[in-house]
């Protein structure tokens, strides 16, 4: 049972260390990894506001609208949280854009 510790163990701190090494990368102004991340994610934001978007528009939702304020209520929170992921999206693509003309 020891054997199996301290192998956890070590596979615990391979991990941390591979995040260590990661977020580092990450931080690193210039470099390939945080383009990359960024353009991933403003992807991802880009799939997220249009669902909302659909979600917004479509007849079927997790609320009927036909309930006064919560029908209304979850459009509301699915348009402003559309919204701020559009405007993060966005930010993420040029922050990707900036660092890809100044290469």
């Amino acid at each position: 049972m020891d054997a199996f510790w301290d192998f956890l163990k070590v596979i615990v701190i391979c991990i941390t260390a591979l995040l260590v090494v990661f977020f580092v990368l990450l931080a690193l102004p210039n470099s390939k990894l945080r383009q990359s991340i960024l353009k991933i994610y403003s992807i991802i934001s880009l799939v997220a506001t249009i669902f909302s978007a659909v979600y917004i528009i479509s007849p079927v939702d997790i609320i009927p609208d036909v309930i006064p304020v919560a029908g209304q209520g979850d459009d509301m929170v699915a348009a402003i949280s559309g919204l701020a992921t559009a405007i993060s999206g966005y930010v993420a693509w040029q922050k990707s854009k900036e660092k890809q003309i100044s290469d």
